[in-house]
């Protein structure tokens, strides 16, 4: 029913996504990988006074459990990045065809809030350490949230110290340009959101 949607939905709300695209033999295996662009994550958000973690044991050979009816920022898994026991951030890894890519939110605002205004009951997660559920947002964390420049550039300044180099920005060749135009008019058609 409508009720099992909702289960696994993700409120996409107040937030920042990022994503790496990378080969898929650049930075190891798909856990070694994840850890460390979670690693570069949590150190920018550090440098703006977040108490970020990345959680659990990410010792190698640990396995992801398999998906499950569960919504994406419900509990931390090994090597997310947390803070105060909870998840910050909500990513996911793909690996196709020599190339990875990931992808991910940085929760501005908890979700709980957005899904209060949606009057939507959205699924909780088992009790922290602290005794509290869910995810966590930075405007919980800091005192008073940083300009969007401020928290890109604290994000970067985290790859580049995680990664051992300097970023540069791209820009999308022209025929990189007219693929992008062609997904974004087919994502934007309400034909495929109510496709199903």
């Amino acid at each position: 029913g409508l009720g099992d949607v909702y289960k696994r939905q993700v409120y996409h709300h107040c937030e920042l996504t990022y994503s790496v695209t990378a080969p898929a033999d650049t930075w190891g295996s798909l856990r070694d990988t994840y850890c460390r662009i979670n690693r570069a994550l949590a150190a920018g958000l550090a440098e703006l006074g977040a108490p970020v973690a990345c959680a659990g044991d990410t010792a190698l050979g640990a396995r992801a459990p398999r998906p499950a009816a569960r919504a994406c920022f419900r509990d931390p898994l090994p090597g997310e990045v947390t803070a105060r026991g909870r998840k910050l951030v909500g990513s996911a890894q793909w690996r196709d065809g020599g190339a990875l890519l990931q992808h991910g939110s940085l929760l501005l605002v908890d979700e709980q809030s957005v899904a209060d205004e949606l009057r939507i009951d959205a699924p909780r997660a088992s009790p922290s350490a602290s005794g509290e559920t869910g995810a966590i947002a930075l405007a919980d964390l800091l005192l008073e949230p940083p300009a969007p420049v401020d928290l890109v550039a604290a994000l970067v300044g985290g790859f580049e110290r995680e990664l051992g180099r300097p970023l540069r920005r791209g820009r999308l060749s022209p025929s990189e340009a007219a693929a992008a135009a062609g997904l974004e008019a087919r994502y934007a058609d309400p034909e495929w959101t109510w496709r199903r």
